[in-house]
């Protein structure tokens, strides 16, 4: 039997199909042993050996696997797990990427062609047991993923279609100032998701998968709320514009709301309401939810921009007591003629 058959069936998944062929080649090493070595194989080794090679063949896991292969590193001759250290060593580098390699090299792991065999096998088993470590997590990594990124983009994809009809329909009741927000609040919700897809997509792969789990998981709230707030700094970002808060070339100037149909979008009769200046509203919205701080950050400076402009505050000094702890008396005069005695 198996050596994970102690563990509960949900938990024990099975190896796919890249998994089914790296099997192979491990039991393809173990059908080319010489039988003097092959005969050093463990009764535990040698029932999952068994399993894996029945007809039909049971079902194993990556654990299976790192047992199989974690006995090969044992049992194989010196001068194979001396020429091994090479390749698995560059696998443990392309994994989890130069840095950690670096240090790994800075731990002086033995020398391949000089130290004993022994220290060889003990630093070549532990490297194994940090690729089979990743190679085990980093597909339920990528599932995470995965699943947020569909989650969240049939959130945005059904909410928009929702909004909007939404828009749709304010436009008919003439209510052009609710059609627009419900526009931009899809373009800021886009950019939110854009954002985030950003964001999961440089989730660090180097290191612990584990970390890297813990990462996606604990961050999923904040995820799950980066297209709200994308579709929230949008309006604010719109109400900025239409206070006058900031100026320039590159920002949409005298905004008023635009009406829609099904066809063209009919812009509103003012001669300064050009096609270009909803164009950059709409960009303009889709970047506050892209780019999260910016909104916020421009808030800041409005503020900050405010307190300059009221002045340093004059606060009159607080009167201190005549004989204040600390403070200094003034000096005395010196007495008068008149008054020193006779």
């Amino acid at each position: 039997m198996s050596l994970l058959n102690f563990l509960p069936s949900h938990s024990r998944e099975p190896l796919p199909d890249f998994g089914l062929r790296y099997l192979q080649h491990i039991l393809a090493e173990y059908a080319t042993l010489p039988p003097e070595l092959a005969a050093k194989t463990p009764a535990a080794v040698q029932a999952i050996l068994n399993e894996a090679t029945a007809s039909p063949p049971a079902v194993l896991t990556w654990g299976d696997l790192f047992v199989l292969e974690k006995n090969m590193l044992a049992v194989q001759p010196e001068l194979t797990v001396r020429r091994r250290a090479w390749g698995m060593r560059d696998a443990y580098r392309e994994l989890f990427g130069q840095k950690q390699y670096d240090v790994y090299m800075a731990s002086k792991p033995p020398n391949e062609n000089e130290c004993k065999i022994d220290d060889i096998r003990a630093d070549l088993d532990r490297l194994l047991d940090s690729l089979h470590w990743s190679y085990a997590l980093t597909p339920i990594r990528e599932r995470m993923r995965n699943g947020l990124i569909r989650f969240i983009g049939n959130w945005v994809f059904w909410g928009g279609i929702v909004a909007l009809i939404l828009a749709r329909w304010a436009a008919q009741d003439d209510q052009t100032l609710v059609a627009t927000l419900l526009i931009l609040m899809i373009a800021g919700a886009l950019g939110g998701f854009m954002s985030l897809l950003q964001r999961i997509q440089n989730t660090p792969t180097g290191g612990d998968p584990l970390i890297s789990i813990f990462e996606i998981q604990n961050g999923a709230f904040s995820l799950y709320l980066a297209p709200v707030s994308g579709a929230i700094f949008a309006v604010l970002l719109y109400l900025i514009f239409l206070g006058k808060l900031v100026s320039g070339g590159i920002f949409p100037e005298g905004l008023t709301p635009f009406h829609l149909s099904w066809g063209p979008v009919h812009w509103a009769a003012d001669p300064q309401m050009s096609p270009d200046n909803y164009a950059k509203l709409v960009v303009w919205s889709f970047i506050a939810g892209f780019a999260e701080r910016f909104v916020p950050d421009t808030l800041d400076r409005l503020v900050s921009r405010a307190r300059e402009a009221e002045g340093p505050s004059k606060v009159p000094a607080a009167p201190q007591p005549p004989f204040a702890i600390g403070a200094q008396l003034p000096p005395a005069s010196p007495p008068a003629d008149d008054d020193l005695p006779s």
